[in-house]
């Protein structure tokens, strides 16, 4: 009790003793200044030393401070069993009003609130605000409705459209086979390019010209690329004579290309039997080699073909023949060719120009 008197005694003593100072040093206003704001801190510094649980009466602080000149300006805090002073600042103008006591625990529920047991569930409020009635469920059916888009959508995926109704010429559908073969169904692209060929079967027939016979004409036939089934294996023969009957070629072979069949190109190892007579040799057996075929148009428009063998292969009677061809289509079914070919023999060498009408199948 003492030190609590001893506490306040000294809080308004220091505060008598910074506005006295102040006073005295009003010929500098800034040391004025300066002074007051470290009595303050003084002040404030002080009250923190009190104790915290300090019980004191009002009319005791009231006696101590009207000694010293002193308001008291203090607030009261009642319902926790005691009252405990607080200094208000010199600068404040204003008090804070008393509050009033507070029970820490309230025995009954305010009027305003409802017992759990009466709350009503948040779908209960809105079923109760809106009810179905006939005439909500009239309404309801009037408005437009979501329509499921998944389903929809994959739908249309899954069924291609039929329709094949083009706004086209009918003479263009009909000299274009490609368009009638997408107006029936939708090819399979990766099964044509590896079964479908770039290239067609060709019954070949025209003139030959054999120049290194005193240029004597003749007749040139031929078919080229039969294929076997849907397999990349075809037949190809050729036969060829002039008209004077002292040179003539005939030969069957079969080729297998290694690559896939719709490809913009090709090659095929040549297997087959071929048999030349010429007025300086004569020779016959075995042709093997290979073809390399280039196809800037597929479907027979154009190719080029370059084909080298060697017949009876490791005999004194060996020939080489090396032929160059090309052909460029005239119409669907027809195409306009060339071929030229070489014999190369122990000390001889023979050529053949031919030109050849040849119908695609």
């Amino acid at each position: 009790m003492v030190k609590t008197h001893r506490a306040i005694v000294n809080r308004c003593r220091a505060k008598q003793l910074c506005w006295r100072i102040g006073s005295k040093q009003n010929t500098s206003l800034w040391l004025a200044t300066v002074t007051q704001a470290y009595c303050f801190g003084l002040l404030i510094g002080l009250g923190n030393l009190a104790p915290a649980q300090a019980v004191t009466r009002l009319d005791s602080r009231s006696k101590h401070c009207s000694t010293l000149r002193l308001k008291p300006a203090a607030t009261t805090f009642s319902g926790l069993g005691c009252d405990r002073p607080q200094l208000s600042s010199p600068k404040s103008t204003t008090s804070m009003p008393p509050q009033t006591d507070i029970d820490p625990q309230p025995t009954s529920l305010p009027e305003n609130l409802v017992a759990p047991e009466n709350l009503v569930a948040p779908e209960d409020l809105v079923a109760s605000e809106n009810p179905r009635t006939p005439q909500n469920t009239a309404t309801d059916n009037l408005l437009p409705q979501p329509r499921p888009v998944l389903p929809t959508l994959q739908a249309q995926t899954e069924t291609p459209s039929t329709d094949t109704d083009l706004d086209l010429d009918p003479q263009i559908i009909e000299d274009s086979p490609v368009l009638q073969r997408w107006l029936e169904e939708i090819p399979d692209i990766a099964a044509d390019v590896k079964y479908d060929p770039a290239f067609r079967t060709q019954l070949r027939v025209g003139y030959a010209q054999f120049p290194s016979t005193d240029q004597t004409g003749g007749i040139h036939l031929g078919i080229q690329d039969a294929f076997i089934g849907q397999t990349p294996l075809t037949v190809s023969a050729e036969y060829a004579a002039n008209f004077r009957g002292d040179r003539s070629l005939f030969g069957i072979d079969a080729q297998y290309y290694l690559l896939p069949l719709g490809w913009y190109g090709n090659v095929a190892p040549v297997l087959g039997y071929r048999t030349i007579a010429t007025p300086d040799f004569d020779s016959s057996g075995l042709n093997v080699g290979f073809r390399i075929i280039l196809i800037p148009s597929r479907g027979g428009g154009a190719d080029l073909s370059l084909t080298q063998t060697w017949v009876a292969p490791g005999t004194e009677d060996e020939v080489g023949i090396t032929t160059f061809s090309a052909g460029y289509a005239l119409t669907s079914e027809f195409r306009l060719a060339t071929d030229i070919q070489t014999q190369n023999a122990f000390g001889d060498r023979e050529s053949r120009v031919s030109i050849l009408l040849e119908w695609m199948l």
